[in-house]
């Protein structure tokens, strides 16, 4: 629970009593509401609290109104995943409680997990693991070693969770790249993880990371429906990691091109991608039969429909 809940004093203060009904109040919220069925949920809307405010109606009692947020969090009935860019009120209550007390690591560990796997609210627990990583980088050096074994162990997780929300929560694998970095660098991290951010930083290193990820998915999948949207993203991912490369080729070779005063900037670019594909000995059509076409803000394209994949296109 609280790393400081053990300061207790002797004497119960009127804020503590009044806590203690506010805790009692909510568990037999939660009860009656097991009575009412069980798909039955109370409306899920979110109150923003000024922690400042907070601090003075808890009546000096902070740790126990953070532990009731806490518990709160833990024993929220609701299952229902939330609709895009809104948040479930436990959110709110786990982002007040980290405003409130940052070192309490649990909220950022076990709460992001709430959000993201029960609730479906994948940006909730970017931003709450966000904060708790804003901690880990610039307060928690400031804490004694004991306090950082006893409360912050293994300090690698926090980021290697932000980086599996953002891939397959948010399918951004660039902030995931960033994040998987982050952890990698932590004494003590798993050894994979050197390796995977080796792969990160060759030239379209994401793109290979996305397909070896995909082909993972895919030698585990059984339904076909499953399959068949794997398939098509391999295959669009597969198409955006050729034209990354095609392009990283065609900047290379302009560099060496210089442009007439009478010509264009797109006038030159579609010249000098005829001249590059020759060159190359490049067909005009990729793998896929699209053709390759020069786009006017001078990357070359393909007719090949693809989508993006994991934020890359």
């Amino acid at each position: 629970m609280h790393p400081f809940i053990g300061n207790k004093h002797k004497h119960f203060s009127a804020g503590f009593i009044l806590f203690l009904l506010l805790s009692a109040q909510a568990f037999l919220s939660l009860k009656m509401r097991g009575l009412e069925g069980a798909w039955v949920e109370q409306p899920d809307e979110g109150v923003t609290w000024d922690p400042t405010l907070f601090k003075v109606v808890s009546f000096g009692q902070t740790p126990v109104a953070v532990d009731w947020l806490w518990i709160k969090a833990i024993s929220d009935p609701g299952i229902s995943h939330v609709i895009k860019g809104t948040h479930p009120k436990v959110y709110y209550d786990l982002d007040l409680a980290t405003e409130i007390d940052p070192p309490f690591r649990e909220l950022y560990w076990v709460g992001a997990h709430l959000l993201a796997v029960i609730r479906d609210d994948g940006e909730g627990a970017r931003d709450l693991l966000r904060k708790g990583e804003a901690f880990r980088k610039t307060l928690l050096p400031k804490y004694t070693k004991e306090f950082q074994e006893k409360y912050w162990p293994n300090t690698w997780q926090l980021p290697l969770l932000l980086a599996y929300v953002e891939l397959f929560e948010l399918k951004n694998i660039r902030t995931a790249a960033l994040s998987f970095k982050d952890a990698a660098a932590i004494e003590g991290s798993p050894s994979y993880l050197a390796s995977l951010v080796r792969r990160f930083e060759k030239p379209g290193g994401e793109f290979e990371v996305g397909l070896r990820l995909l082909k993972f998915m895919h030698s585990g999948a059984k339904d076909p429906r499953v399959l068949d949207e794997l398939e098509r993203k391999m295959e669009s991912l597969e198409v955006a990691s050729y034209l990354f490369h095609l392009n990283r080729d065609f900047v290379i070779f302009l560099e060496n091109k210089k442009k007439s005063k009478k010509q264009s900037q797109q006038e030159l670019n579609n010249q000098l991608f005829k001249s590059f594909l020759i060159a190359k000995k490049i067909p005009e059509k990729d793998p896929w039969g699209g053709k390759l076409e020069m786009g006017p803000l001078g990357q070359i394209a393909t007719t090949t429909p693809h989508l993006a994949v994991f934020g890359l296109e």
